[in-house]
């Protein structure tokens, strides 16, 4: 027997940056001489896949004091399209035009030189441009036959090595998705060099035979599973191990099924009495107590194609317990087949092997361990999980963790109540009165009241809120040394912005309420029994939980609460759950506040809850008044649960050596991508039309046509979401196109137009890039002086009585006006150096002006690539002034020029956060006491 005390450490390592660049960029450096970017805007957290790749060859760059890169691993995006020459002409003569006007104003040396030498660039590439443009290379190519040329023939990236003064060639090759953008359509591709052996460790070694046709939608998921970004590592040995059969719990019920309509070949809802069928282990498994960090119920581990969240368990004490009731001839329980002496005590798992109770540490199911979806590949799912088990061991039984549960990050009510937020789709799904929205509101009314007027709640908000991007922690700091900051112009603007942002935040559906999340543990009790074979696998009965019972820490029992997870579309996936105590699961559970136990055996919850499972998905679970929590009830009487029973696409894959087949489901996967955004926000505006009809006493045929619609999109949201995983049978696009199609917004009379909410002025998407208008047109086209057309009207429903409750609330109590150079030491200004504030105030306005573009729709970055270019934009700068010695003549004299209005300085704050995080004690002299 071997003892594990393994308690999992929970440390994270260094994450290492690569280069995200465009798939139309890379195509343009190898045929039209183009530069691609220096920056490492990706990422690769630090997971076992990354220290996989260190291990066999990936070069690391570690600085000191700077983020880790490497060039061996480039995440590629396919967002745009490599652009013709006509096109490309375009765009350049209009910016040659705009810098040559540029040009015709500038009166400063140095900018003009600059300016120079930019238009001479910029007609250099046009000519190149003009040279080329019959070549084939110049030929436009769409983003998804770009994806089938770069996954069959990779790229090439050609680096000049400064020392050498030669330029070298690095091959790139198709490699795998990673797990955060499993779902983009983004691709990781590896230095040639590294491809074979990272691909073999990838896919466990095993040998997929080209000739036959595998599930590539499900490899190409589950070979990913490990570069999931990693919080800390767990030893748990295999030997400590029993796997067990999954259960399903079978049932009828009525419920809103969506299908193809036989007669459409579409999408329709049809209320029909079904099967349901709920795995009660799905994803979870349940791990022995020792292994847990003080204070942690659940721990998301992952290795080779396993992922499974585990549970803090007493397993040995289950155990012993069962088998001194079991071999007590006295006891109900008593069975003579069990040993006298427990550590004689042997189960069979899932394949027949025997296994000793008192090795058992760690106990899951098939739905963990995805490699026996591939047992085909060794023979059988007996070879296949004795293989996966070497391996495991052959790599030390290490486990990633990827994440633990959490409790919420807001501070705690005034009774000492927990906190979270609703989201809109949540709060849209209930119909509630314009009165009781008022209510569910009046502490966040209260509050942007007081951020209007209470100096000191509006400064903790900013500190609250402040990161690397803001200016919040260096207006706090001015603020500690000077409260007269709050008076100036500059301040007031700032905190007008920032109130403005605090009620659209709310206006979207962020409510705080009495609530948390928590994460769905599922039949634990059961799960104990079944791996002592004295669970009934073929008609599975309820040994603890009964119903819509739970059991949780977080709130009292005795009493029901309302429950959301995400994604939440429609009044079906609002959950009522009935808190009870249960001994057993106190006895042989260790659960912190933030998990709650639930039961899915003769009860919908799982197609309730948008298809969940118990990987770690989780549930807000809230405290509501009484009146919702009816409202809540109700819902679940009126409106049938929703079931997805559209095929999944049987559609099996060659994997060809030219990748067609990866790059099919990669292009089939972006489009899902790009839908899942107007899925919901269709689905919310069906809602929306949905409760107005019904307040207003429209037909039944009315409404339920717009409730077949909500549950089509209930499903096709799921659908999106999942196509990472599973290919189904059905055109999504056109699927979605009906839906839009079939959907009259309501009507206002004022001008006989249809419209959207009033939310959607907060929530709606961003939608199309906005084409460029040119000047001339702009100048003329004022609308004949009228106000822009109103797009919203207001709807009868729960999110247009929020954005109303948040708007017309009073303003803020007026303060007298301090001018900001007021609130700065006098100095002699001769003594600073005018050189020295030239260049400080020029690199901060290049700095601005680069910030700008990355934020500019043209840019082609996500948030996240945003934020990572900003802060090494600034980073840059922040480098080059902190090198100077600035005295303080200088920095009043810098911040002087900058907040004096007349010279309308590019961004006055942003100079300021750069000069108190590079001199913040010569900074904050500069202010007076």
């Amino acid at each position: 027997m071997t003892s594990l005390t393994n308690v999992a450490e929970m440390k994270k390592g260094n994450a290492v940056y690569i280069k995200s660049i465009e798939a139309a960029d890379l195509f343009g450096h190898m045929h039209r001489d183009h530069e691609i970017t220096n920056e490492y805007l990706g990422m690769l957290p630090y997971s076992l896949e990354s220290i996989r790749l260190e291990e066999v060859g990936m070069k690391v760059k570690r600085p000191k004091e700077a983020k880790w890169t490497s060039d061996d691993v480039i995440n590629v995006k396919f967002n745009k399209k490599v652009r013709n020459p006509d096109e490309l002409l375009i765009n350049l003569n209009e910016n040659i035009n705009n810098v040559s006007e540029a040009i015709k104003n500038e009166t400063d040396k140095k900018k003009l030189e600059k300016l120079n030498n930019k238009l001479a660039e910029m007609n250099e590439r046009k000519e190149h441009i003009q040279a080329n443009k019959g070549n084939a290379e110049w030929k436009e190519i769409k983003s998804d036959d770009l994806r089938y040329k770069l996954y069959e023939e990779g790229f090439t990236i050609y680096k000049y090595n400064k020392k050498t003064k030669k330029t070298k060639p690095i091959h790139f090759e198709v490699y795998k998705r990673s797990a955060s953008k499993s779902r983009t359509g983004q691709c990781l591709f590896v230095n040639k060099k590294l491809k074979a052996k990272m691909q073999n460790w990838s896919r466990m070694g095993l040998k997929f035979a080209p000739t036959k046709k595998h599930d590539l939608a499900s490899l190409l998921a589950y070979e990913s599973l490990v570069t999931s970004s990693l919080e800390g590592m767990v030893t748990i040995n295999t030997e400590n191990m029993l796997i067990i059969d999954d259960v399903d719990s079978k049932f009828p019920e009525l419920c809103s099924v969506v299908r193809k309509n036989e007669q459409t070949g579409l999408l329709d809802s049809f209320p029909e009495t079904v099967e349901v069928s709920n795995s009660l282990f799905d994803g979870e498994s349940l791990l022995d107590a020792e292994f847990f960090p003080e204070g942690k119920s659940m721990l998301l581990l992952r290795q080779h194609m396993f992922k499974s969240a585990a549970f803090n368990t007493n397993i040995q004490k289950f155990f012993t317990d069962q088998h001194k009731a079991m071999t007590n001839p006295k006891n109900e329980n008593y069975d003579s087949s069990i040993p006298v002496n427990y550590d004689e005590w042997e189960v069979k798992d899932l394949f027949g092997n025997p296994v000793l109770l008192s090795n058992v540490k760690f106990i899951y199911t098939p739905s963990s361990l995805k490699a026996l979806k591939f047992s085909y590949v060794k023979g059988s799912k007996a070879e296949m999980y004795d293989y996966w088990r070497g391996l495991v061991d052959a790599e030390g039984s290490k486990f990633g963790v990827c994440k633990a549960e959490k409790s919420s990050k807001f501070e705690r009510g005034e009774n000492g109540e927990i906190l979270h937020q609703t989201s809109y789709q949540h709060l849209n799904s209930l119909p509630l009165n314009q009165k009781k929205v008022n209510e569910l509101v009046e502490n966040e009314q209260g509050y942007i009241m007081n951020l209007k007027n209470d100096d000191a709640t509006f400064i903790k908000h900013i500190q609250d809120k402040a990161n690397n991007l803001n200016s919040n922690e260096m207006l706090s700091a001015i603020y500690n040394v000077n409260e007269g900051i709050v008076n100036t112009e500059e301040f007031k603007k700032f905190r007008r912005e920032e109130i403005n942002k605090q009620k659209k935040h709310v206006q979207k559906g962020k409510v705080l309420v009495n609530a948390d999340y928590l994460t769905l543990l599922g039949n634990p009790v059961e799960y104990l029994y079944h791996a002592l074979s004295k669970f009934d696998i073929e008609e599975p009965k309820s040994l603890a939980l009964h119903d819509n019972e739970i059991y949780t820490t977080l709130f009292p029992t005795g009493k029901e609460y309302v429950g959301f997870r995400n994604p939440h579309t429609a009044p079906s996936n609002v959950f009522v759950g009935k808190s009870v105590h249960n001994e057993a699961i106190k006895n042989y559970f260790n659960l912190s506040d933030n998990i709650i136990c639930v039961n899915a055996i003769d009860h919908n919850i799982q197609n309730k809850l948008s298809g969940c499972d118990y990987d770690s998905d989780t549930l807000v679970l809230v405290d509501f008044d009484e009146e919702i929590l009816e409202i809540a009830k109700r819902l679940n009487k009126d409106y049938p649960v929703c079931v997805n029973k559209i095929d999944s696409d049987p559609t099996f894959y060659k994997l060809d050596k030219a990748n067609a087949s990866m790059a099919k489901v990669d292009n089939a996967l972006s489009v899902s991508q790009k839908v899942i955004g107007q899925i919901v926000n269709k689905g919310q505006l069906y809602m929306s039309l949905y409760w107005d009809k019904k307040n207003n006493d429209a037909s039944e045929e009315t409404l339920e046509e717009l409730l077949k619609g909500v549950d089509i999109l209930t499903v096709l949201s799921g659908i999106a979401i999942d196509m990472s995983k599973r290919m189904y049978d059905l055109d999504l696009p056109t699927e979605i196109d009906v839906m839009d199609n079939k959907l009259e917004l309501k009507l206002d009379p004022k001008d006989n137009k249809r419209k959207k909410p009033l939310f959607w002025k907060v929530n709606g998407s961003k939608g199309k890039k906005k084409k460029k208008v040119d000047k001339k047109e702009k100048t003329n086209d004022k609308n004949d002086g009228k106000k822009k057309p109103n797009k919203f009207v207001k709807y009868d429903t729960t999110m247009d009585y929020l954005f109303e409750a948040l708007e017309g609330l009073k303003y803020a109590d007026s303060k007298d006006k301090v001018g900001f150079n007021d609130l700065l030491v006098k100095v002699k200004k001769s003594d600073g150096d005018r050189h020295q504030r030239a260049a400080i105030l020029e690199e901060v306005e290049e700095m601005s002006k680069y910030i700008m573009s990355i934020n500019s729709d043209e840019s082609n970055l996500n948030d996240s690539e945003k934020d990572e270019y900003q802060l090494n934009v600034m980073d840059n700068s922040k480098y080059k002034i902190e090198k100077k010695d600035i005295k303080i003549e200088t920095m009043v004299s810098t911040i002087e020029y900058a907040l004096d209005p007349n010279n309308k300085y590019v961004s006055p704050l942003r100079l300021l956060k750069v000069l108190y995080e590079t001199h913040t004690e010569v900074f904050l002299e500069a202010f007076k006491k």
